[in-house]
């Protein structure tokens, strides 16, 4: 009995619903798996089913009625795994993380209602099920769930979701042989620094999403890395063109201030003398100067005419 495809049947799957064919069952080993409108569909069929579990359970049994749903839930997406070899479907999904979240619910009610304690349960009941179902959204939200377990300051939470994203892009140079391993360290790269952004309470700042773009520009260029299929050397050269383009069409988009960004320096070395020289001048100059008396009057001199008096 198989808990799970092989690392070759997964891959023959990946390639059955991307091109959205139909593969060989010895390729896949009888595995059966839904595109992704049906994914979702099946997905809301299975929540709610799991939910008409725990009504009939709570009608049944009050005390402990959640813990026999959760298992019910459990054992029901256990046998479409198992049994009728179901994987990435969606109700199997649906079922099984509706039944881990009924037991962390129930053991969170158990042990007191602490914000913390509930979400180190919910961190444990997304990480089996996305480690059962090679899930990458329930490794993701487990990891989430984690950071806010740890219970620590907005700062703190933000930097700790940029090291775990970068953590992901550093692993993510490793080759994995299936292909759900890839997906999850993507899911990582691509969330962590989102939430480090939301997280860390600069939503007044813009060095959180330029350091998150910057992370996802490595991501994209790594993915891209086999696109032409040019030589090495050719490749080096074209995208470092198109890297020094882009660079300088960005410089001169940023010429003037946008949203608080520019690439022109803010403030130069001789800046801070210029204001204090501007601000002395302008302390040390009177409000109205002083009328200077004329030189000159028209109409010649005073005295006699003609400018005898000597005074012009």
């Amino acid at each position: 009995m198989k808990l799970r495809p092989a690392p070759s049947e997964e891959r023959w799957l990946t390639l059955e619903r991307r091109f959205r064919c139909s593969a060989r069952a010895a390729e896949t080993g009888g595995w059966r798996t839904a595109n992704l409108p049906s994914r979702f569909a099946l997905f809301v069929l299975g929540l709610f089913a799991a939910g008409m579990i725990g009504v009939i359970a709570a009608q049944l049994g009050p005390q402990g009625g959640l813990v026999a749903a959760g298992l019910a839930s459990i054992a029901v997406a256990e046998w479409l795994i198992l049994a009728r070899r179901h994987f990435w479907s969606g109700i199997e999904e649906a079922l099984e993380i509706a039944g881990l979240t009924m037991l962390a619910f129930e053991c969170w009610s158990r042990t007191g209602w602490s914000a913390p304690l509930g979400e180190r349960f919910l961190c444990a009941a997304l990480t089996i099920a996305g480690l059962r179902l090679l899930n990458p959204l329930f490794t993701t939200l487990a990891v989430l769930a984690l950071v806010l377990a740890l219970d620590v300051p907005r700062t703190a939470a933000g930097l700790l979701c940029y090291g775990i994203g970068l953590a992901a892009l550093i692993a993510g140079a490793h080759r994995f042989r299936r292909p759900s391993h890839d997906r999850m360290l993507d899911w990582l790269v691509i969330v962590m620094p989102v939430a480090g952004y939301v997280w860390s309470g600069l939503r007044r700042r813009t060095h959180a999403p330029i350091v998150a773009f910057m992370l996802c520009v490595a991501c994209t260029a790594y993915e891209l890395r086999r696109l032409t299929g040019l030589p090495l050397e050719a490749r080096l050269i074209l995208w470092g063109c198109v890297l020094l383009c882009a660079s300088i069409a960005l410089e001169r988009y940023l010429r003037v201030t946008r949203a608080g960004i520019t690439s022109r320096q803010v403030r130069g070395e001789g800046d801070s003398a210029g204001f204090l020289a501007m601000g002395g001048s302008a302390v040390l100059t009177p409000n109205s100067p002083p009328q200077a008396a004329p030189s000159f009057e028209g109409g010649g001199g005073r005295f006699g005419g003609g400018g005898a008096s000597g005074e012009f």
